[in-house]
Formats: C-alpha cells, sequence, structure tokens
C-alpha cells in the first residue's frame, strides 16, 4: 500500500481477474496509469506456465549428483541466467569430490570437481540479502529452490536500482 492511498485493485500480477474497467486485464501491462511509482514494478512476475518450463528444463537434466555431468550442465544454465539478468561478481568456487559419504547417493560420482555458484544484484544501499540453495540433488526433482531463487531475482533485476533497497547475494552450493 503506497503513500498515495492505492489499493489492491489498482495493481495485479498476471493472471489476476478484474471488474474494474480503470485497470487493464492485459497480463503485459496489468498496472494503471494511476499507478503510483513506487509500486509500478515488472508485471506479470511469471505465469504457471514459465515457471513450469524452467522446472521442466531442470528436470530433464536428470539427477544433478555433485560431480556429475548432470549437475555441470546446470550450473552452467543458472550461470548463464545470472548474467542474462544483469548479476555482477558471479563466480565459482571450485569443489573436489574425494570419495562417498553419509549423503552419496547410489550411482553418484565418488571422485571428481564440482562448483559453488554465487552471484550478486546491486542494491541502491549497502545492505544486503543472502538467498541460497543446494544446486545438486539425488534425484530430478530435488533441491528445485533454485529456480524459484533466480525467478525472484530476475524479477527484482527489473527494478530500477534505486527500488532495490538491499543487494541480493546468491549462493548455490553443491555437495551436502
Amino acid at each position: 500500500r503506497s503513500s498515495r492511498g492505492a489499493s489492491s485493485r489498482d495493481f495485479a500480477c498476471s493472471g489476476t481477474s478484474f471488474v474494474d474497467e480503470s485497470v487493464s486485464q492485459n497480463a503485459g501491462s496489468a498496472l494503471t496509469q494511476s499507478t503510483p511509482d513506487d509500486v509500478r514494478v515488472a508485471a506479470p512476475f511469471i505465469t504457471a506456465d514459465e515457471l513450469w518450463k524452467k522446472v521442466e528444463e531442470m528436470v530433464d537434466l536428470g539427477p544433478r549428483h555433485t560431480a556429475s555431468p548432470a549437475h555441470d550442465a546446470f550450473v552452467d544454465s543458472l550461470e548463464a541466467w545470472m548474467k542474462r539478468i544483469g548479476m555482477i561478481e558471479i563466480g565459482r568456487d571450485t569443489v573436489t569430490v574425494t570419495g562417498p559419504n553419509g549423503f552419496t547417493a547410489p550411482g553418484a560420482p565418488t571422485s571428481g570437481i564440482s562448483h559453488h555458484l554465487y552471484g550478486y544484484l546491486p542494491g541502491s544501499t549497502n545492505e544486503d540479502v543472502l538467498l541460497g540453495v543446494h544446486s545438486d540433488g539425488q534425484n530430478s526433482v530435488e533441491e528445485n529452490g533454485t529456480i524459484v531463487v533466480m525467478v525472484i531475482v530476475e524479477h527484482l533485476s527489473k527494478l530500477p536500482k534505486s527500488m532495490r533497497k538491499r543487494g541480493v547475494l546468491v549462493v548455490f552450493p553443491t555437495a551436502h
């Protein structure tokens, strides 16, 4: 709610239906001319179809065991996504797998190289928020929070830096 008294019917994300003719029903322009600047954000956030497509792309890689080709491909795709949305200070820390541990799934690599991935979306102050979730998974649907984190950060990247009070540091560790 803004200081100018906007109500929930003054703006909305994709998928919301309105009776009030003052609000556009076009998902690409769900904000009205009267929407205050402090709530004029990048709508629509994401459609269910777009989100499902991103999850399917991840699942299609198969199990993302640390040091597996599937995990490497997933980390590559996350890094490309970070670059595409304008994150900075993107990097990787090397993880060396040197044998099984209590978390090693049957069929998972017991040796090899993998990477933690991180990136930063600047805000307008020196305060930051940390978002992170494991990028590896024992099966094709585990640890899928990476998609949700990246969708949130992509949405934030569409806002002017002045509207992002805090920077967002994203960390995707591997190797439970």
